[in-house]
């Protein structure tokens, strides 16, 4: 496998990776290989890459290791090791910075003046084929065999960026499941399960967030019934009108993961068992995808949903799974913890007539 890089041209060389564990140094005029060639894979050699100045080279192998090489002396510098096989690695525009692509469906950033993983970016379903920085080192792109490319954060982390990503989570998930910016603001005051930094930059960028997710009917609406539907033993009445604004909702805005949440458990509410088994069912198939993993609010209502159609086997697997997810989360959701005491005090200990 040969690869051309244009920032070694005007220095007349390229370089090639090979399946004979070596990477080798050409001449570019003569085409010709130079007396360098690099050793110590243990495995077929996936990539080559020089860094932006031209003095050292990054090798990426099957043996589980990227490689770092000074390209005068033809020395190993550095020896980036993994758990699995690494198909590509490249240098950020700076050069401070590596990444690499592995089989293991992740993509990793490195330091290359300490050798030591800074990051470790997770989302693709199956192996990682390459990675590229944009020119200004602050994104990444990712290829994986899961036929998608993933644009990442590449920006170095630091204590600001981490509160930022904690904010930004904690607003995409609050935001549409209150009533108003003010409700918002005082669920965010009151959530003793976030740090201040993070409660601090929530408030800043609560107006920005309820702009964005607000605004159409549809949210609006899905909003007051979200109100309702989240809270138990309302009188009937709250959870018809409930289940009328979640369906309004739905018909303007389809096929949204957490709208059909909504509507899932309005319809647990007004007893209409089936119907909820069959939006939550979706509902949760669409919010695994979205997030990343299992959906709980979704789960924890299946739950109770199938107890109440006398799948009381099932129910009691779900809840178990739901409470599994809950205690290995670092950090606690105060509204899940209500809606697994809910779930346990039906499931575990039935009301009296209910077996």
């Amino acid at each position: 496998l040969q690869q051309w890089t244009q920032r070694r041209l005007s220095l007349r060389r390229w370089r090639s990776a090979s399946f004979d564990k070596t990477v080798k140094l050409w001449d570019v005029d003569s085409g010709r290989r130079t007396t360098v060639t690099l050793t110590g894979h243990t495995d077929r050699v996936q990539s080559v890459a020089f860094s932006p100045d031209g003095a050292t080279i990054a090798s990426a192998s099957g043996d589980k290791t990227v490689k770092l090489w000074d390209v005068a002396t033809g020395q190993e510098t550095a020896t980036l090791a993994m758990q699995t096989g690494v198909s590509f690695a490249t240098f950020s525009p700076d050069g401070t910075r590596i990444a690499s692509a592995s089989s293991d469906e992740t993509v990793k950033v490195w330091d290359v003046a300490t050798g030591r993983e800074t990051a470790t970016l997770t989302g693709h379903k199956g192996p990682v084929r390459t990675v590229a920085f944009s020119p200004d080192g602050r994104l990444l792109a990712s290829g994986g065999f899961d036929g998608t490319v993933k644009v990442w954060d590449a920006r170095p982390w630091t204590p600001k960026l981490k509160v930022q990503y904690e904010t930004r989570g904690y607003l995409t998930f609050h935001t549409p499941r209150c009533s108003s910016n003010d409700a918002l603001r005082k669920a965010i005051q009151a959530d003793r399960t976030i740090n201040d930094q993070v409660r601090q930059q929530a408030l800043d960028w609560s107006q920005l967030f309820w702009n964005n997710y607000a605004g159409p009917k549809s949210l609006r609406l899905n909003n007051q019934s979200w109100e309702i539907a989240r809270q138990a033993k309302l009188p009937v009445e709250k959870y018809q009108a409930a289940l009328e604004m979640a369906l309004e909702a739905n018909s303007l805005t389809p096929g949204r993961g957490w709208m059909l949440n909504t509507l899932g458990i309005a319809q647990y509410r007004a007893q209409k068992y089936q119907e909820a088994l069959t939006t939550l069912t979706r509902a949760a198939k669409l919010n695994a995808a979205l997030f990343g993993g299992e959906s709980t609010h979704d789960l924890v209502f299946l739950a109770m949903t199938h107890f109440q159609l006398k799948a009381q086997p099932k129910a009691a697997d779900l809840l178990k799974k739901v409470k599994s997810i809950a205690d290995k989360a670092k950090q606690k959701d105060t509204e899940l913890d209500g809606f697994i005491k809910e779930a346990e005090s039906l499931i575990q200990s039935p009301p009296h007539g209910k077996k």
